[in-house]
């Protein structure tokens, strides 16, 4: 838990990547919610950025991560989901069917969570609708459709809180794997144009880093931060992420368990590097200021 016990803080995980039946994702995510509910005090919000499926969003695998994620909302912890290329809307839904009402934009997941000083908008980067082989992911781009465009466009003219946009899919940033446009133009342009708009965040590249945009190159510029979250068992960066916020200022803090390519083995076997990466990276923190 953050210092000062009487903060209200949430925890972020991203690329769950569960399948059904016993597999080491399930492992580190019922490692995860157990350190959780262990938590004094808990977090008042748990956020889910996607690649909540192990590959293909088969029904069972939602209902294998239900059955850990419950646990959460049955303490009293509010849940919030983006979706991630692995991930399928409609078998989603079935496993938690309270979230289509929760949606802002029918046929996505797109939600609004008070976080406190801040909001949270999770928008809805997968590609395209369900009508795909059950053997098959989504396209690993993240895009928004037409509707989604406009609907976002005019949501952040209306912002009148500081919000942080997240969804599950990289912006423009070192380790992109594609563009998610807005009105032609890349995302992050647009948001640089609204002050209320504060950072982004996201998973899908499994790794712990950070990068800065500017608007301008003169004295004026406005920077713009974004934080990409760890895996919380697949591969990569391995752990989940504390996020706190009050009035102008955010952190968002790492706490990494392991690190691995492209699986676990048995820690004799771990190359020095693993080990290393986890020191090099535990308890680091990014900061966001307005």
């Amino acid at each position: 838990s953050p210092e000062g016990k009487g903060d209200r803080f949430a925890v972020f995980l991203s690329d769950l990547h569960v399948r059904a039946g016993k597999s080491y994702q399930r492992d580190r995510l019922e490692r995860t919610v157990n350190e959780i509910l262990a938590m004094v005090p808990r977090p008042a919000n748990v956020v889910i950025f996607g690649d909540i499926a192990y590959h293909s969003g088969r029904p069972e695998e939602y209902a294998e991560s239900k059955t850990l994620l419950k646990r959460l909302a049955d303490a009293g912890i509010e849940l919030t989901f983006g979706m991630g290329n692995h991930d399928r809307r409609s078998a989603f839904f079935e496993s938690w069917p309270e979230y289509r009402g929760k949606t802002l934009l029918p046929g996505h997941l797109v939600t609004r969570t008070d976080l406190g000083a801040v909001d949270l908008l999770m928008i809805d980067g997968l590609q395209g609708s369900d009508d795909r082989p059950l053997n098959k992911m989504g396209p690993v781009s993240g895009a928004l459709s037409k509707e989604h465009q406009e609907w976002l466009i005019e949501e952040l003219g209306r912002l009148k809180k500081p919000t942080f946009i997240a969804s599950h899919y990289t912006i423009g940033d070192k380790y992109e794997v594609g563009e998610m446009n807005l009105g032609g133009k890349p995302i992050v342009e647009t948001f640089l144009k609204y002050p209320m708009v504060i950072g982004y965040l996201h998973g899908h590249a499994h790794l712990w880093y950070q990068d800065w945009y500017h608007d301008t190159w003169d004295e004026k510029a406005r920077e713009f931060r974004t934080a990409c979250l760890p895996s919380t068992g697949h591969w990569g960066d391995i752990g989940y992420a504390i996020f706190t916020a009050k009035p102008g200022h955010a952190e968002l803090r790492l706490v990494q368990r392991e690190y691995y390519f492209p699986a676990p083995r048995p820690e004799a076997e771990c190359p020095p590097t693993w080990k290393s990466i986890v020191a090099d990276h535990q308890n680091r923190v990014v900061c966001w200021d307005w």
